[in-house]
Formats: structure tokens, C-alpha cells, sequence
């Protein structure tokens, strides 16, 4: 799995998988004025943490109501981190929410769209249409990245399965060992287990 850390990186990937010329700026959008390439990415970049980094990234539009028969495209970006999923729009807003509150991301072919299921109501994440020609790149990354979402998220009901912290966890299974309630093996397991989630986030 990739792992983008700066604004260069960012933009290569970009320019190998937008599949038609007329996009230059990173929200999709035609820019007539001359300009850093790499602004966007740079301020996306400044977003994350310092252990955070980039999955992938794919970009979308919602559409707004202005009047009654006029609609404004309002575009974003939507970046898969290590931790988290990040939408930055074009108008200076941004919603993140933790993998855990994702419950599944669907392509929609037939209607252009991308169905984000989640624990709430996100502006960002409703009613999201994407540009025909990146339906396959789209579908192929969101196809990467949900089993690396699950794994997150079965660690985090595993870590809720221990009550205490891991050393505690540990001496309680080793008392059931030597009381011969649970087998050496099955001490072992619980062990190798809990370190394991020991230092999830």
C-alpha cells in the first residue's frame, strides 16, 4: 500500500491517474491563471499528523442549489490517510471522520456516483457524482483501501474486548493458566493477541 507524505508525491500520483487532459488543478477544475501546481497538495499535506500519511485520493462533485432552476458544482477531494478519511472542498471547508465511523463506500456506475455509508450525516460525503472517466481508478482504489478500513475497525472492537490495559489483561490470563482453567496455548493466543493491539490508535 502507498504511502504519500508531501505535495510531490501527491501530485505524481495524480497526474498518472487523471485519464483526460482538460483537468489541471486538483478539484477537476480549469485554471485560465498560471499557478503553483503543488498548493493544493501542500496545504492537504499540512492537514495531517505527523505519523499520518496519504492511501489514495480521488475526487468528486456535489452539486448545490443556488436558485430554483441554478446549481452550483461545488468540488472535492476525498484522501484516505493511515488514520482517517479526509473531504476538503474547493469553498474552504473540510470534514474528517475516523475509519470507524465508515460502515461502507459504494461506486454507483449506472449514475456516476459514490455512496459513502456512514454513522451520520456528512455534507461532504452526500450525494457525491464523479466524472465518468475515473469511475474504473475509483473503483479499483475503493477496493484497496475497505480492507484496510476493516482491519481498522476489527481492531478497535478487538481492543474493546479487554477491559483493562494489556499488562493486566496478560496477568489475568496467566492466573487462568495456572489455575488450569484455559490451556498454556490458550494463554499464549490471548497474549500474542494483546500485544498485538497493544499499540493500535
Amino acid at each position: 500500500m502507498r504511502k504519500m507524505r508531501t505535495a510531490e508525491e501527491m501530485l505524481a500520483y495524480y497526474r498518472e491517474n487523471v485519464e483526460y487532459p482538460k483537468r489541471t488543478g486538483l478539484f477537476g477544475e480549469e485554471d485560465p491563471e498560471p499557478k503553483d501546481e503543488l498548493f493544493d497538495y501542500k496545504y492537504l499535506i499540512s492537514l495531517l499528523d505527523d505519523d499520518e500519511y496519504v492511501i489514495t485520493f480521488f475526487w468528486g462533485y456535489i452539486f448545490r442549489q443556488l436558485h430554483r432552476q441554478e446549481h452550483k458544482e461545488i468540488n472535492w477531494t476525498y484522501i484516505f490517510t493511515n488514520k482517517r478519511l479526509i473531504a476538503k472542498c474547493t469553498e474552504a471547508g473540510w470534514q474528517m471522520l475516523r475509519y470507524k465511523q465508515i460502515n461502507n463506500i459504494l461506486v454507483n456506475a449506472e449514475y456516476n456516483e459514490v455512496y459513502f455509508d456512514t454513522d451520520g450525516w456528512y455534507r461532504g460525503l452526500a450525494d457525491v457524482n464523479i466524472y465518468h472517466e475515473d469511475i474504473d481508478f475509483i473503483k479499483h482504489e475503493i477496493a484497496e483501501v475497505m480492507p484496510y478500513i476493516r482491519e481498522i475497525q476489527e481492531k478497535e472492537a478487538q481492543k474493546k474486548k479487554f477491559s483493562g490495559s494489556p499488562a493486566e489483561e496478560i496477568r489475568r490470563f496467566k492466573e487462568l493458566c495456572d489455575d488450569g482453567i484455559i490451556t498454556e496455548e490458550e494463554f499464549e493466543d490471548r497474549k500474542r493477541e494483546l500485544l498485538k493491539f497493544k499499540y493500535v490508535d
